[in-house]
């Protein structure tokens, strides 16, 4: 099992479709509840469209990137350039691939990241994720702007200040932003950005035009900027530059959907690129959902080991049985269910609704999830019976405690009551949970978030955190109320019925 790094990662959103304000801290496992249409699911989406924009590193906007004075004088004082510029290649050329900064490149990089085009490809990404026609519709209906905070520190620093803020402000139907660094924050070099995906090799000692060179030295300033952006940029953001995967509700329809739509049109029905007028606009969620679960399934495992591993336990222990993948002759793939002591497959019309609910989780943990990967999964309890729900709760904590981000929007005090066990059996020393079902799975308090979303009085909505109550060992977020309303309701029908 792998181990997490805790750093510290928070989201805020403030008049942010219909949620007036949220502030909440990203953990290793993340849970949203409250009513149906609160925010949960729109703060979850916002989550996935940073990832994936800040996952594939578009930070540039090449056609506009700036020469920027500040960081040109930044080069002219630093007094051993050359020996730092030759530290870098050496570095790009070698096969360690994530390092820590030297002190003096690491103000350089700083400086660099500052400049960074973020807020051009983000906008678009909002656009497609949401299906909007413009990005002012992301905001609150009765307010002017929106505003986005991303924050993060990395573990080996204090947690406030942050030692990384991105600001995003929507108005009208565009996007600005600014990105605040701290003086000592550190950064490392990550060669996964736009960059390098670009195959382009940094021209360090090329003078472009006279008036880029540096008094006189070789270094191209222009290309030491764009490679220090583009390989610190990740360091900004922490676990938003890795990879995520977002399972929408009702899930058991998009691993059947390659026998009615074509990958084309999966596209034209994308808001923002051409398509019939009469086609109901496709979020992007839902087109990346369709495309990773049918079309884009791929054809062998991820290799990654622990993944088949997580993927089995909740076959057996959920589901009950095996998924099988065959590929039909036009190489789309053919999802099948197999019940425990079987021998046939049967297709996904003929298997229970929480079965092809929670197939799609094993699809991902077998063929896409990495680890440090990020999974959003909505109500995974869906079509579940309270003791599988408990069963999935402990499934959740393998899955974590593999080194996988895990996000859930959620309505069931089970999985909460289920969680808040796992938490407290974290406190507990190894050998005096041995005897104890599920005593193998835990998690500390410190790694689960729970957010709840709640009307604010003014039409929107607003979160607060709900903490592990130590004295009744729950998150209470308002179940036992409703079971206590019913309840008396019960007493009271029961006393007029005995006074009758």
């Amino acid at each position: 099992m792998g181990a997490h790094d805790i750093d510290y990662l928070r989201l805020q959103a403030e008049n942010f479709g219909s949620i007036s304000n949220a502030n909440v801290e990203l953990r290793p496992l993340t849970v949203f509840v409250g009513p149906s249409g609160s925010g949960k699911s729109y703060l979850a989406r916002l989550v996935y469209a940073l990832h994936q924009y800040f996952s594939r590193h578009l930070a540039f906007n090449w056609s506009r990137w700036p020469g920027t004075p500040d960081f040109y004088e930044l080069v002219r004082s630093t007094p051993n350039l050359i020996e730092l510029v030759e530290w870098l290649e050496k570095h790009l050329a070698g096969d360690k691939l994530d390092v820590q900064i030297p002190g003096e490149l690491a103000v350089l990089a700083r400086e660099a990241v500052k400049v960074a085009d973020t807020g051009f490809a983000l906008a678009h990404e909002l656009q497609r994720i949401f299906g909007a026609d413009a990005l002012g519709s992301l905001v609150e209906k009765t307010k002017s702007d929106a505003t986005i905070v991303l924050s993060h520190s990395p573990p080996e620093t204090p947690q406030e200040p942050p030692r990384f803020r991105y600001e995003f402000k929507i108005a009208g139907d565009e996007l600005g932003w600014d990105l605040h660094v701290h003086e000592d924050a550190p950064l490392r070099l990550d060669r996964s950005g736009s960059y390098w995906l670009r195959a382009r090799k940094p021209g360090f000692f090329e003078r472009r035009a006279p008036e880029t060179s540096i008094d006189g030295s070789p270094i191209n300033p222009m290309a030491l900027q764009t490679v220090l952006a583009d390989l610190a940029q990740p360091s900004t953001v922490g676990a938003i530059s890795r990879s995520a995967y977002y399972l929408p509700a009702g899930r058991s329809g998009g691993v059947e959907v390659q026998h009615l739509v074509v990958g084309s049109l999966l596209h034209q029905a994308t808001r923002g690129q051409q398509r019939a007028k009469s086609t109901d606009p496709l979020s992007g969620v839902l087109q990346d959902y369709i495309e990773d679960s049918s079309f884009g399934l791929p054809r062998a495992i991820s290799g990654w080991e622990s993944g088949g591993e997580l993927a089995r336990h909740i076959e057996q222990e959920v589901l009950k049985g095996s998924v099988r993948v065959e590929r039909a002759e036009n190489g789309n793939p053919s999802v099948r269910f197999r019940p425990a002591g079987w021998d046939e497959d049967l297709p996904l019309a003929r298997v229970a609704s929480m079965v092809t609910e929670m197939i799609p989780v094993v699809l991902y943990l077998r063929h896409h999830v990495q680890p440090g990967s990020t999974i959003i999964i909505e109500e995974p309890e869906a079509h579940m019976h309270p003791a599988m729900q408990v069963r999935l709760a402990a499934a959740l904590a393998k899955i974590v405690a593999a080194g996988i981000r895990v996000i859930i929007t959620l309505h069931s005090d089970w999985i909460l009551s289920a969680l808040a066990n796992i938490c407290r059996m974290a406190e507990l020393p190894e050998e005096g949970r041995t005897d104890m079902a599920g005593g193998d799975v835990t998690l500390p308090a410190s790694h689960v978030g729970i957010w709840e979303f709640l009307p604010n009085g003014t039409g929107g909505t607003e979160t607060r955190e709900i903490v592990l109550d130590s004295d009744n060992g729950m998150y209470d977020a308002g179940y036992p109320r409703v079971a206590q309303a019913l309840y008396d309701d019960w007493a009271t029908i029961h006393s007029r019925l005995q006074e009758d």
